[in-house]
């Protein structure tokens, strides 16, 4: 056996502790009882509001599909500051939205997207408690893209109505044209309509680039 093998089994054989952010039930529960057969370790559900963060877990996995961006940032942004070495993935992310660009925080290593199987799952949760990255290529290649962008000042002469400004708000909290419509009391069509020429004031081709934007600016 191989001496990263070696080193990897018994880093399993260790009893390594998650703390998982989001609601206490059935799916938690089950996916807690998964986690813990398949990596051999302590699975606890806290909350990202209401629980002190006061124990070192090896790893936080945040459920986004329960929590508003702000909460999400919120609750990094306090890990950070108490345990400035910690581990902390993000689970249930919708591709194309805001939540994807947390990953620039550095002491968040893993992003799971919502379409993620148990196996994807198991392994990227193994990499995170052996201190590797597990990021999706989208993510990674946004990142580096930004690092090779030089700073613009272009968002001192983007004007927005406030409804292009609530349309985008939304976008950043990864609401479907259909929810935005709804919420808006509007068509899914006039949604389009603002979404065209949102994207062309701001300079981007489509939903993924406008919440780089939003991210950016």
């Amino acid at each position: 056996m191989c001496v990263d093998s070696q080193q990897q089994n018994e880093r399993e054989k260790e009893v390594c502790s998650i703390a998982m952010v989001g609601l206490v039930n059935l799916q938690t529960s089950l996916l807690g009882e998964y986690v813990s057969n398949h990596l051999n370790c302590r699975f606890s559900i806290i909350k990202a509001k209401s629980q002190k963060i006061d124990d070192q877990y090896d790893l936080f996995l945040v459920d986004c599909s329960v929590f508003e961006l702000e909460e999400v940032r919120s609750f990094i942004d306090r890990v950070q500051h108490l345990h400035p070495d910690a581990n902390v993935a993000l689970l249930n992310v919708v591709k194309s939205s805001a939540y994807v660009m947390l990953a620039k925080w550095p002491i968040v290593n893993g992003v799971f997207y919502s379409d993620t199987s148990e196996t994807q799952l198991t392994n990227g949760l193994r990499e995170l408690l052996n201190n590797n990255l597990w990021l999706p290529r989208g993510i990674t290649d946004s990142l580096v893209e930004q690092l090779r962008t030089a700073p613009s000042d272009n968002h001192a002469n983007v004007k927005l109505t406030r409804r292009e400004n609530q349309i985008l708000n939304s976008l950043a909290n990864a609401a479907t044209n259909k929810q935005i419509a709804f919420d808006l009391k509007v068509s899914e069509h006039t949604i389009k309509t603002h979404l065209y020429h949102i994207f062309k004031k701001i300079g981007v081709r489509n939903r993924l680039e406008a919440v780089n934007w939003i991210t950016r600016n």
